[in-house]
């Protein structure tokens, strides 16, 4: 299996939202805390291009991290993979 990883551009908002949510939305809908029109705008809020990596396997897009530098330390800040 050949991976690898390239930058975010805006164009992969989108998608990568769409990743996100079908990871999340069960277990904040399960806690009663699934608000899609909330979760949008936090979501495009914290899509910082910069600091977001898109994973790919065989050429296809199937999830991201976001990584944050603070001074000398990296903090991971999520990874959402795509479901099969």
């Amino acid at each position: 299996m050949n991976y690898n990883l390239r930058a975010a551009k805006k164009s992969d908002m989108l998608p990568m939202m769409q990743i996100a949510h079908e990871g999340l939305k069960p277990y904040l809908a399960a806690a009663g805390d699934w608000d899609r029109e909330r979760h949008e705008t936090k979501f495009q809020h914290h899509f910082q291009t910069e600091s977001i990596s898109i994973i790919l396997i065989e050429n296809q897009e199937i999830g991201y991290f976001k990584l944050t530098k603070v001074s000398d330390s990296a903090f991971l800040e999520g990874i959402f993979i795509q479901s099969q």
